[in-house]
């Protein structure tokens, strides 16, 4: 049985500076990386993305903990709790849209080898993604950028925040639930009340030309976050959001997140530093075009 409970904690007790990927495989990473954001046609990224990520899985797989901050394109994230990491990363198209692909990674508390499950984005197949439970095999494709845990009748949710590109005209930012009823992960749970209504995740669509702020004030124990109004209308005639000036929280309380709306932006201001957020955040947008 697969138990995950401190299974992180107790590798890097075993291993207090966890090996980064060596320099050749993170050399041939970063070239897979680049070709896959750069490439002259859709065939030749998804090629290599194909090659990206099974040598992610074999480093997945090896005994040891192994680090990923050398290589570009990638979010690493480790729970807070050290019981599972998450990688995720996306892959652009010519047409401006993208893909995104990911894995999640525990260990076994009694024989220590690693489990490696693979997130497949299904993100076209899924018609109500804010009230749709998934499982990796059939995941909301994003980026992640900060995870938060959560505890609701003793047992342990995480809050995701993500990056979505969707397209050459909008941009997505995502809040998501992952949790592990058994060994199998899920994502999405009823964590979000909104005017009444509790969904599974929250996603927020703006144009892709604005930049939209979403991240989590660890003082004030909130996720803030632009609050988005009409910005006019696309080429399609479908309706753009952007930022509209002020900004509105969720708040965890009583085993759920609250909306609070139009809050006093001068205590809750931006961290200046957020761990791979920048980078993937808004990079993949400006280097498809």
């Amino acid at each position: 049985m697969l138990v995950l409970a401190g299974t992180f904690s107790q590798a890097r007790t075993e291993q207090e500076n966890p090996s980064p990927v060596n320099r050749s495989m993170a050399d041939s990473l970063n070239s897979l990386a680049k070709i896959m954001l750069h490439g002259e046609n859709d065939s030749v990224r998804i090629s290599a993305n194909a090659s990206f990520k099974n040598k992610i899985s074999d480093v997945l797989g090896q005994p040891d903990v192994i680090e990923f901050d050398s290589v570009k394109n990638i979010s690493s994230l480790t729970a807070p709790d050290n019981s599972f990491r998450i990688l995720t990363w996306t892959l652009p198209s010519y047409d401006g849209s993208y893909t995104f692909f990911g894995f999640i990674q525990t260990t076994d508390k009694k024989t220590k080898q690693h489990h490696v499950i693979e997130l497949t984005d299904s993100t076209l197949t899924i018609d109500k993604p804010e009230s749709s439970k998934l499982k990796a095999g059939r995941w909301y494709g994003a980026v992640y950028y900060k995870i938060l845990l959560n505890k609701k009748e003793g047992k342990n949710f995480y809050t995701l925040l993500g990056w979505k590109g969707k397209n050459q005209m909008a941009t997505q930012k995502v809040v998501d639930v992952l949790y592990f009823p058994g060994d199998v992960p899920l994502f999405g749970y009823p964590f979000f009340k909104t005017e009444n209504v509790y969904r599974n995740r929250l996603i927020f669509e703006y144009t892709s030309q604005a930049v939209m702020s979403l991240h989590y004030e660890d003082k004030k124990k909130l996720i803030v976050f632009d609050h988005l109004s009409s910005s006019g209308k696309g080429e399609t005639n479908h309706p753009l959001q952007g930022p509209g000036g002020s900004f509105d929280a969720l708040q965890f309380k009583n085993g759920k997140w609250i909306l609070l709306k139009d809050i006093d932006t001068r205590n809750y201001r931006e961290p200046k530093e957020q761990p791979k957020e920048p980078q993937i955040h808004e990079a993949p947008v400006k280097l498809i075009k």
